[in-house]
């Protein structure tokens, strides 16, 4: 049978979407399915300036049940595909892949792009990596580091420098500060030359706005430190998987001009105690495998390293 996708309606879309990666994850563990987390965060900031119906796509059963689900990135040349546990291997995964490659092509083609890439390729995952070899793709020398941490084991109080407290954002109206803090964090060069743009500011506080209402979005995981001048230090976002019982960061930063104080490790040992409260048994992380400082970090309030992720990509 044909299958046909459908674009993203509503939220209930969300929810199946978010289903079939905990279902995934309890099935197969990490291996080939992301945290909720990243969902949320993916289409309700990240993905901000696309539509949700031009880059998600649902594929049903005759019965309306979802068999998977594939999300493109325009802006990356991008595009990801989850299925449902039982369908990994399977010919209707091939179909699925093959449908989202060929609409990705087109899309790289209208954007002037040469190329198209795949992420979240586990290397323990060999069905995948057998899948997009076959389709040609070649794995990248990028890789991110996949980071556990129990939270079984007691957890250390945060530690913070004199004048400076950990807490989470207080609401919509912080929503500026937060916004800030995350563009002076990813930003650095733009914010020392004081060439910080003002209509991208702008832009990125409403965006943060639209994520506080997101289904998934907790206002006590989204933590900051706060220096004695009443500016965001560093900032931890958390998300929770209530299925498997793993919390996620993402993401996680400090201001250029605040790093080396502990404030980082004070905010993570913060959100890993609030996680721990809200049930969660262990919490995640990624790490870009050639940023020795962000993995020294995680290490250093416990996470450890347990798998890799590739991207892969294919020429136009």
């Amino acid at each position: 049978m044909e299958l046909t996708p459908r674009p993203y309606r509503r939220l209930e879309d969300l929810e199946k979407m978010k289903d079939l990666l905990m279902r995934g994850r309890a099935a197969r563990g990490h291996s080939g399915y992301v945290h909720v987390g990243d969902l949320v965060w993916w289409l309700f900031f990240i993905l901000r300036d696309f539509n949700l119906r031009d880059i998600v796509r649902l594929f049903e059963d005759a019965r309306g049940d979802l068999i998977g689900w594939v999300l493109f990135s325009p802006h990356l040349s991008a595009f990801d595909v989850f299925v449902q546990p039982e369908e990994r291997g399977s010919d209707r995964e091939d179909q699925m892949f093959i449908w989202t490659e060929h609409r990705m092509q087109e899309i790289v083609r209208e954007r002037s792009g040469r190329s198209l890439e795949v992420g979240w390729v586990f290397s323990d995952d060999p069905a995948r990596m057998a899948l997009l070899q076959r389709r040609g793709f070649v794995r990248s020398n990028h890789h991110t580091v996949y980071r556990l941490r129990s939270l079984t084991d007691p957890l250390p109080e945060p530690q913070l420098p004199e004048g400076f407290t950990v807490r989470n954002v207080a609401g919509a109206h912080e929503a500026d500060a937060r916004a800030r803090v995350s563009y002076d964090t990813f930003h650095p060069a733009g914010r020392t030359a004081g060439k910080t743009d003002l209509t991208l500011m702008k832009a990125r506080a409403a965006a943060y706005r639209r994520l506080m209402r997101a289904p998934g979005y907790d206002p006590a995981l989204d933590l900051v430190t706060v220096a004695p001048d009443g500016r965001f230090a560093s900032f931890a976002m958390g998300w929770i998987d209530p299925v498997n019982k793993v919390g996620e960061f993402e993401p996680v930063g400090t201001r250029p001009d605040f790093q080396r104080k502990g404030l980082g490790r004070a905010v993570l040992l913060e959100g890993l105690r609030r996680l721990k409260a809200q049930g969660a048994t262990a919490a995640i992380v990624y790490a870009e495998g050639s940023n020795p400082a962000s993995n020294g970090l995680y290490g250093s309030v416990g996470f450890r390293p347990i798998n890799d992720m590739f991207t892969y990509t294919k020429r136009v």
